[in-house]
């Protein structure tokens, strides 16, 4: 019967860690008649048990057949920040205290100016029909409607809101039918037909302030328009009907026109003295 040395059961050593590796465990059978069992099946770094048996009628020198061993596999050494004697033993690297910085602050944009400008303006006559025309470009704003303020110096104004930026408007106190003048700022129609100058609508000529509003605004003075040979923005008093008697407003004076030059050259004369403007510009609200 053969014997079985013990020291063949002491030979099963793990291989120790290093820093950056585990242990490992990888017993070979250098012996013949016996056999060699690992539980539980080995899977890393861990505690397990050898069981060495001997087979084939064979034993160890103390006569027994069965021999087991506690086996600790390690695992790798690792980083050992608080303890300076471990073999894998490096100081700590010191966090990096974060640069403390006060950010710039955000600058406040400019405000883009708001700018108004009344263009194109010029009084005319349209059927008899005394209006002004006008054009309006407002930078720095995003309104698109322009408040329209007749200034009267001595009484309540006239004021056209929510008009479009550009477009034309009646003179206050002028009067149309069916798109024809028949009555005229600075004018009244008496009973018998004529026309004499004094009405609640003095204040629009010879020249008016007006005020327009997109924010920011300007006021601009304008002359009333003359009349001409083809259009009428006064009345015409001298003008006879066939029975005799004053006309009313519905006829039509124009004809007498073509031989009036006095009235063309007054006309045109108040057409030369223009309107001039005058701009303010304020920052939007």
């Amino acid at each position: 019967m053969p014997v079985i040395p013990i020291p063949a059961l002491f030979a099963a050593e793990p291989t120790p860690p290093t820093c950056e590796t585990a242990g490992s465990f990888d017993f070979e059978d250098t012996f013949p008649n016996v056999s060699v069992t690992v539980s539980p099946a080995y899977d890393g770094p861990g505690v397990y048990q050898l069981t060495i048996t001997a087979e084939n009628g064979a034993t160890f020198s103390d006569g027994t057949t069965t021999k087991t061993r506690i086996i600790t596999v390690e695992g790798a050494l690792g980083f050992q920040s608080t303890d300076p004697a471990a073999p894998c033993f490096t100081g700590s690297t010191p966090t990096p205290t974060p640069t403390q910085f006060t950010p710039a602050p955000t600058p406040t944009p400019t405000p883009t100016p708001t700018v108004l400008n009344v263009g194109v303006l010029a009084p005319i006559c349209d059927n008899d029909v005394p209006k002004l025309r006008y054009e309006i470009t407002a930078t720095g704003t995003t309104n698109t409607t322009v408040t329209i303020t007749w200034i009267n110096p001595g009484g309540a104004d006239v004021v056209l809101t929510n008009q479009p930026l550009s477009g034309t408007v009646n003179w206050p106190g002028a009067v149309s039918v069916n798109g024809r003048g028949v009555d005229w700022p600075g004018w009244r129609q008496l009973s018998n037909g004529t026309w004499v100058q004094g009405d609640e609508f003095d204040w629009v000529r010879p020249s008016v302030n007006v005020l327009f509003q997109v924010n920011p605004e300007a006021t601009v003075t304008v002359a009333y328009p003359p009349s001409s040979p083809s259009c009428l923005t006064s009345p015409v008093n001298a003008v006879l009907a066939a029975d005799g008697q004053l006309s009313a407003t519905g006829n039509d004076p124009r004809p007498l026109l073509a031989v009036s030059t006095a009235l063309a050259a007054v006309g045109f004369a108040m057409a030369a003295g223009g309107a001039w403007l005058r701009r303010r510009e304020q920052s939007a609200d």
